[in-house]
């Protein structure tokens, strides 16, 4: 083997091993689950838990971006979202600052003078207005849960949909994808 050959070796097996750690500690979403409350006058409350795990990132906590405004079919569609509270699954509340950016809201969760690595829980509560489109003969539920804008993997998504009292069974389609 000549000396060139062995020096492109050894860079590509130290490159490889430089990079797999990172990839086996990558950032995820363990689970992502939410509840959705449907009211009479069609606003909704929305309950979402989320498991994260940093592993050993060190960060201050995690963004959480919900769509406020899309197009579906011919019509442009814009909701109203008001977060409510942010806590961890024990009820200890989180800092957190809202914002709009583009079509979605930025819901920033964390300290910004702590930093947190490992498994941590978020809940986030808000309600949103505008959600439920009114037609002649039905009314439709469009609701994305998770939100298209995470840089890491859902392992686990859930989602349950509670209506009012009152809407029978056998007037309820749904499709989820």
């Amino acid at each position: 083997m000549t000396q060139a050959r062995a020096v492109f070796i050894f860079l590509a097996v130290a490159l490889l091993a430089a990079f797999l750690p990172a990839a086996a500690n990558s950032e995820e979403i363990k689970k992502f689950h939410s509840d959705i409350f449907v009211d009479e006058n069609g606003s909704l409350t929305v309950v979402e838990d989320i498991e994260y795990d940093f592993q050993y990132a060190q960060r201050r906590g995690i963004y959480r971006y919900i769509p406020y405004k899309y197009d579906y079919g011919y019509k442009r569609y814009s909701i109203k979202i008001d977060v409510e509270k942010v806590t961890d699954f024990d009820g200890n509340p989180y800092q957190y600052k809202v914002s709009t950016e583009g079509a979605v809201v930025n819901i920033r969760i964390g300290d910004p003078d702590k930093t947190i690595t490992g498994v941590h829980g978020y809940r986030i509560e808000y309600t949103v207005r505008g959600a439920v489109a009114v037609f002649e003969e039905y009314d439709e539920l469009y609701w994305n849960v998770t939100g298209n804008e995470w840089e890491f993997e859902i392992d686990e998504v859930t989602a349950s949909v509670a209506l009012p009292d009152g809407v029978p069974d056998r007037s309820i389609r749904h499709e989820a994808y």
